[in-house]
């Protein structure tokens, strides 16, 4: 379902005063292709903030594909899945539309591309099942994590009233699944030094331990994010761009922090900054510190070709 794209116009006005003036509008096409407008006030009066705001609303109300006078149709579960991300997808992590995308084509695999209002309580079983009968079968944590993501979208599809209830609504899921975790020694962290293949993975453990850095914030970091003289790395939000390395032409890809917090400057002891150093005048001109140039080139040819999963193909390159 492709989503209605709402304008945001400065229209002029002539005033019966025959002063000129501009006022804020929404301009958007219904269903039917048809051309539709919606005043919001004149510019001063309505500030822009205000006006971004009912753009964003109008965006969300008209995220169906219906306007607001039109009858409010069934949907099929795969519909709904893409209306969900669409009008409660703003902001959210990449990670958390991951998760609504994939288990969201769990359920449809389990129950067919069915109406939305034809789900019943025993179709959380039907989805266990599924999982449970995949190939290599999914955990107890993954069919918890699934069914709860499931649970979440069918209560926003309460919500909207497109659901008179939510049919998981009594589903027990009980607490999250939890595991043990594994807290290296320091003599395993320097056995695990010793024994590492590269500079690179020498210094990436070592980074990772003196600093307490996320992966994602280790995988992203660039050599402008360092600091020798300060002894610091700086985690920060990155922007999409292209840098020359090595005579090749690469991508410098988009990121932010998980939270508005996580963005932050953070010390590293003396023989971590010597490692970056010793890892830097080997390094083949990528602005990466962790992503070589022949990585960021397969990274660019999947984004060129529509086949790069972030989360995923980035944190592929630990293995």
């Amino acid at each position: 379902m492709n989503a209605i794209k709402v304008y945001l116009l400065k229209r002029p006005r002539t005033l019966p005063s025959g002063k000129r003036a501009h006022y804020w509008a929404l301009r958007w096409s219904d269903t039917k292709g048809r051309q539709r407008h919606e005043s919001l006030g004149r510019v001063g009066k309505t500030t822009r903030a205000e006006a971004t705001a009912a753009q964003r609303q109008k965006a969300l109300d008209l995220g169906t594909g219906l306007l607001p006078r039109d009858r409010l149709r069934s949907m099929t579960l795969s519909q709904f899945i893409d209306f969900h991300e669409q009008a409660f997808g703003h902001g959210k992590r990449p990670t958390t539309l991951i998760e609504w995308r994939v288990a969201g084509k769990h359920a449809i695999d389990a129950l067919g591309d069915v109406a939305i209002e034809q789900i019943t309580w025993s179709d959380a079983g039907q989805i266990r099942t599924h999982l449970r009968e995949r190939k290599r079968g999914a955990s107890d944590a993954t069919v918890r994590k699934v069914l709860v993501t499931i649970k979440a979208i069918l209560n926003r599809a309460v919500k909207k009233k497109l659901l008179a209830a939510n049919p998981f609504a009594d589903e027990e899921l009980g607490r999250p699944i939890s595991k043990a975790k594994r807290i290296f020694s320091e003599p395993e962290l320097d056995a695990m030094i010793d024994l590492a293949p590269s500079v690179s993975w020498k210094a990436l453990i070592q980074l990772a331990d003196t600093s307490g850095l996320r992966r994602g914030e280790l995988l992203h970091l660039r050599w402008s994010d360092f600091d020798t003289g300060a002894a610091t790395v700086r985690v920060e939000e990155h922007n999409e761009g292209r840098y020359v390395a090595a005579g090749r032409d690469v991508p410098m890809l988009a990121w932010k922090p998980k939270t508005k917090r996580s963005s932050r400057t953070v010390p590293i002891p003396a023989s971590t900054v010597a490692a970056l150093l010793r890892l830097k005048m080997q390094a083949d001109g990528s602005p990466y510190m962790f992503l070589d140039v022949k990585r960021l080139l397969t990274i660019d040819g999947k984004a060129k070709a529509g086949k790069l999963r972030p989360t995923f193909d980035l944190v592929n390159n630990f293995t």
